[in-house]
């Protein structure tokens, strides 16, 4: 459904920035060889390894994101090659030797972003960043080789005789034409007495529809300082939030929030306490057999219980040192053995013996007042295992170990979170090296590496504003379920924004280094 909303979008876009109707077959046509050609790439990678469930979704957005993004570039290019007279193996020749070029080197460090996640050390992210950096080679290869053959093929009966243009005029980008005041004059335009070419470019009647943008470039080209300092100062209190990030094991934020079973779940955690249905469990060892059942035995699992009641959020264990909410000591469980005591007790503490404890293990259930599995899981289990290792160390030759809930999930957390700057590191370097090779500037690589963790940044401190703060509640009370941002959500949006900001500064260095070069 998202694809079928997208599309019609994209190519009302195209139809204002082309101005050719007959020129919006290719850019389909290009998505569907480009989806094709991944495909066909990455179903070898999942007979070797099996493949998450979000990947397909995840393919599918970048094969729509950057195969148009890279058609738009291609058709924008060729209209306007085409709006000066030029040939069109002269057009078709400029499309490959520069708008080729570049979305080649574009694609090369996008793909770079994308197999950087083969440093992370969980598998899903790893399959994922290998198929998504096949999707967008797959986009790439198909662009700049498809699309101008079947430019130079049908270009003519696909475009009007005389270009988008046709009231003549003549777009300044083309690196083979500028305009001069006497041009100008001829066609009829007012230009001022004097001026730069520039200038008088930004007052043709004929740039109306780009009079905003080309006006607002003239400022920056004026105050390129001022500019730079806008935007640094613009985004920088967002980049103040990145330390406030917070990182979660929430399995249900990446799930929709009405189905069934989310929509169960949180009305159950309204009349009961959540955990209830979903115990933690924290498993206690000995040394010998049955010193756990011992008075000292009892004592150290006391304070395994009074540990759990001080880190917050139990709403009631049980196990043979609490019987729900009622702690049992080493005389009470000796009555409760006894015949001497309650026989409904007696009889419900010698199951509970039964079923928790296995020779020298002795196990207790922990039932928390918040989702096991949801936003706070993870910190919870960060600060009782904590907690564990303090016990462990009072009580030699005892052990504590917690499982259940949102544990594995807040250890495979911790280790893609431990591996981001790794991963960060890795994608970055391979970036500037590229970026060096390409255009032989030692300033450029730098500044594109500042360009990027900047955006990280920013894009992050916006997380947190949205997903940390009751800022947007009101708009959008769904938000409130929220505390943070899921973990694997961190990496994927490292590798879009890393792979985006690539995308749109190496076009725009590219076009600046030919022009310059002209």
């Amino acid at each position: 459904r998202a694809e079928i909303f997208v599309l019609p979008i994209a190519l009302v876009i195209f139809i204002f920035l082309i101005g050719e109707v007959r020129l919006l077959v290719l850019p389909p046509l290009a998505l569907a060889v480009a989806f094709v050609s991944a495909c066909t790439a990455a179903v070898p990678l999942a007979h070797w390894t099996p493949l998450s469930p979000d990947v397909p979704p995840a393919m599918v957005s970048v094969l729509l994101a950057f195969s148009l993004d890279y058609s738009l570039f291609m058709l924008t290019r060729f209209t306007e090659n085409k709006s000066v007279g030029l040939s069109m193996e002269e057009n078709v020749w400029t499309l490959l030797s520069q708008t080729g070029h570049t979305i080649a080197v574009s694609g090369l460090l996008i793909a770079i972003a994308f197999f950087g996640a083969l440093a992370l050390p969980e598998q899903n992210l790893r399959s994922a960043g290998e198929v998504l950096g096949i999707t967008v080679v797959a986009c790439m290869l198909v662009n700049i080789t498809l699309t101008p053959a079947l430019l130079l093929l049908l270009g003519d009966s696909l475009t009007s005789s005389n270009g988008p243009c046709s009231d003549g005029c003549h777009p300044c980008r083309s690196r083979r034409w500028r305009p001069n005041s006497s041009e100008l004059v001829s066609a009829g335009e007012d230009i001022p007495n004097q001026g730069s070419d520039q200038e008088l470019w930004f007052s043709s009647r004929t740039s109306a529809r780009n009079q905003g943008w080309l006006r607002l470039m003239q400022i920056v080209e004026r105050r390129p300082v001022g500019s730079v300092a806008a935007v640094f100062f613009l985004f920088l209190p967002l980049t103040w939030q990145l330390p406030k990030l917070h990182a979660t094991a929430d399995i249900y934020a990446a799930l929709p929030q009405d189905m069934p079973s989310v929509l169960a779940l949180r009305e159950l955690s309204k009349d009961f306490p959540a955990g209830r249905f979903d115990p933690f469990t924290v498993v206690m060892t000995a040394p010998v057999s049955g010193a756990l059942l011992t008075e000292g035995g009892y004592a150290a699992m006391a304070e395994v219980c009074e540990l759990l009641r001080r880190s917050g959020h139990v709403d009631s264990m049980l196990g043979p040192p609490m019987l729900i909410d009622q702690k049992v000591d080493w005389s009470k469980a000796q009555l409760w053995q006894s015949l001497a005591g309650p026989d409904t007790l007696r009889k419900a503490y010698s199951t509970v013996l039964k079923t928790h404890v296995n020779g020298s293990a002795v196990l207790l259930q922990v039932y928390t007042d918040f989702i096991p599995r949801g936003p706070q899981g993870s910190a919870w289990v960060r600060a009782v295992r904590q907690g564990l290792k303090t016990w462990e160390g009072k009580h030699p030759g005892f052990e504590a170990t917690l499982s259940g809930g949102a544990t594995l999930a807040a250890d495979t957390e911790n280790t893609v979170m431990d591996s981001m700057p790794g991963y960060l590191g890795v994608c970055v370097t391979g970036i500037m090296l590229v970026v060096l090779l390409m255009f032989r500037s030692l300033l450029l690589p730098l500044r594109l590496a500042f360009a990027l963790l900047f955006t990280l940044a920013a894009t992050f401190g916006m997380a947190v504003l949205v997903y940390q703060t009751p800022l947007l509640h009101g708009f959008f009370p769904w938000l409130a379920d929220y505390k943070g941002l899921t973990y694997e959500v961190v990496p994927l949006a490292v590798c879009v924004a890393v792979a985006l900001g690539l995308d749109y500064d190496i076009f725009l260095i590219s076009r600046i280094v030919e022009s310059k070069a002209s």
